[in-house]
């Protein structure tokens, strides 16, 4: 299973995109859907999912209903780390 964080916006906002990347110094911008005119920053490294965005967001928690967003995907990024499919496949059915 891939873990991915991403952040989408239109393009004619997409400089957001590129200081994300520029502050966290991993992931890419790329073309999320041309019918909508949307970009999206993202990162697909478990290794920086874990040792970036994750501290990040525990250092600044969300102040919104993203702060439970959040929490479940720490808990994911930590059930892919250690590869416990017994625990991936009960959260596998809220988000796919």
């Amino acid at each position: 299973m891939k873990l991915e964080f991403k952040v989408t916006q239109k393009t004619h906002s997409e400089g957001v995109l590129y200081e994300l990347k520029n502050y966290f110094g991993c992931g890419s911008v790329v073309i999320d859907n041309r019918k909508s005119d949307t970009k999206k920053y993202h990162i697909n490294a478990l290794s920086d999912i874990l040792a970036k965005i994750i501290p990040h967001f525990e250092k600044y928690p969300c102040l919104t209903s993203k702060f439970l967003n959040f929490k479940a995907f720490k808990k994911i990024a930590f059930i892919v780390k250690n590869k416990d499919r017994s625990q991936l496949k009960e959260w596998k059915k809220f988000y796919i």
